[in-house]
């Protein structure tokens, strides 16, 4: 029944451009698209990404020909056409592209949950094909077939699209719809920890290309053997990344029963760094077309252009490695997890980042002294907060790169937390009273902001927090921090950075 109404469909369209040809009237008004009884109309219904062929002839006579000609090995129409110029995007400057990728990830809400909620371990090493853990996780995962596609993680990205390729006559000035192919493509990709560059994987989806042709011999060889190019592509300038190798070919039919991942890889220039770690942001994108024949004009298909993040900073260490380079997805909110729940190994510091995020005038030190009225509500950073994209978060420091920091956030832990160091006096009447400070060896200080961030203790525009917590506790919570520190790649504050408090690293912690 189905092939019956193919043909039908076939016949009906091809009768159409011949009264057309034989009429005086002006050429047939263009077409984007067959009939609304068309498959294509269901398969995007949502929006498709799409490739363009347009084959100039003299009449619909000419069409008529140059189809049947198309499909003679011999003839002119076999000839494979060079591939369509690479489109290059508008160049974006670092802090707008940092911007933007800050309000994207909140807007779809991209987040890298490292910690204890969803253990990101260190990634896989890239081969040939996708590692088939993170495969079956982010496609399986919410967002995974949009627009947007799902950043599993920073390192991990994955997305399904819907495609077509229209096909078109141009006759005096007029496009006249040819045919469509439709169908799904996905996309893996993973960041290196090792290099400046990520790896994106893609296939055309087995079993879901469709063809909708206007003529019969068009619908049954034309569509399925036409050959279709799949190639990733970096659409900014050279100077900010690349990508290799060219694209793969094969007949649509032949994809449409293809299970096999091919893959690319995209570079991010380090010569075109910012600041000391050299950070670039840059796109890529799946570029698609078909091999058509000369003198047709040919428009690549592209999926939606998503950003990586490339960097060339020395401190980076898993074990005894060195992770000196490295590329990452960026529209994405990084976001370290502590739990709250009974098997929590780390329970008492999640209570206590809670109370300091959510109640912080519960917490010490006091902003006055006990009696003496509040003048002000403490603030403290680093809450994730969905509905703020702006909302101030987290910025690591090392001792070695903030030395000055990192010391003036101990002392003034100190102060508040034991009523020791320079700073014993200013919190004298504010800090934990003396019943309340952690008594070695079974507790210790627990703070918050951290001591390796910028909005640690010492930091005169943040208000901070401080607790006695089992010892134990607190230092699963320092094992936490440190691993997430790498597994997310957060970037250590550089101060060069154009606008610093913008374009730096941050992250935000959530309580579960």
């Amino acid at each position: 029944m189905i092939a019956r109404k193919r043909r039908l469909r076939g016949f009906a369209a091809a009768c159409a451009l011949a009264a057309m040809a034989l009429s005086s009237m002006p050429a047939a008004v263009a077409q984007s698209a067959p009939g609304t009884d068309s498959r294509l109309v269901q398969t995007s219904a949502t929006g498709a990404d799409t490739s363009e062929v347009v084959t100039p002839v003299s009449s619909l006579d000419a069409a008529k020909k140059e189809s049947r000609l198309r499909q003679r090995p011999d003839g002119d129409a076999a000839k494979v056409a060079p591939s369509p110029a690479a489109r290059k995007l508008p160049a974006v400057d670092f802090a707008t592209a940092e911007r933007r990728n800050r309000q994207t990830a909140m807007e779809y809400h991209q987040t890298s949950d490292g910690g204890a909620v969803s253990p990101q371990a260190a990634p896989p090493p890239i081969g040939d094909t996708p590692d088939p853990k993170l495969l079956q996780e982010c496609f399986k995962a919410d967002g995974a077939t949009s627009d947007f596609g799902r950043v599993h993680n920073r390192f991990t990205y994955c997305n399904e699209r819907h495609a077509r390729v229209n096909f078109y006559w141009k006759v005096r000035g007029q496009k006249i719809w040819r045919g469509t192919n439709t169908f799904t493509y996905q996309i893996f990709a993973q960041g290196d920890e090792t290099s400046r560059r990520i790896r994106v994987f893609s296939r055309v989806k087995a079993g879901t290309m469709r063809y909708d042709w206007a003529f019969p011999w068009d619908q049954w060889t034309t569509g399925p053997d036409t050959r279709l190019n799949l190639m990733a592509n970096c659409p900014d300038s050279f100077t900010m990344c690349h990508a290799a190798p060219s694209s793969v070919s094969m007949p649509f039919i032949a994809w449409d029963h293809n299970t096999k991942w091919f893959n690319w890889d995209v570079f991010g220039h380090k010569g075109a760094g910012l600041g000391r770690d050299k950070i670039t942001l840059s796109r890529f994108q799946m570029d698609f077309w078909p091999d058509w024949s000369n003198p047709a004009e040919v428009d690549a298909g592209a999926s939606t252009p998503r950003w990586m993040r490339c960097d060339s900073a020395n401190y980076f260490r898993r074990g005894s490695k060195k992770l000196p380079e490295a590329c990452v997805f960026n529209e994405v909110t990084p976001r370290l997890t502590y739990r709250t729940d009974a098997g929590s190994d780390h329970r008492s510091v999640a209570f206590h980042i809670y109370t300091a995020q959510y109640h912080p005038n519960q917490t010490y030190p006091l902003l006055v002294p006990p009696g003496v009225p509040q003048p002000r509500d403490k603030r403290i950073p680093g809450r994730y907060d969905p509905g703020h994209p702006n909302a101030p978060g987290l910025h690591r420091i090392t001792e070695k790169l903030e030395p000055g920091q990192y010391k003036a956030n101990r002392d003034h832990k100190d102060g508040a937390c034991y009523g020791k160091g320079p700073y014993r006096d200013e919190y004298a009447d504010t800090g934990l009273p003396a019943d309340e400070r952690p008594q070695p060896p079974a507790y210790q200080c627990d703070e918050y902001p951290f001591a390796s961030t910028l909005e640690g203790a010492g930091n005169p525009y943040w208000d901070f927090s401080v607790k006695a917590v089992p010892r134990q506790e607190n230092g699963a919570a320092g094992i936490l921090l440190k691993g997430y520190y790498v597994d997310d790649r957060i970037l250590v504050w550089d101060s060069s950075l154009p606008n610093p408090e913008a374009n730096n690293d941050r992250f935000f912690v959530h309580i579960s």
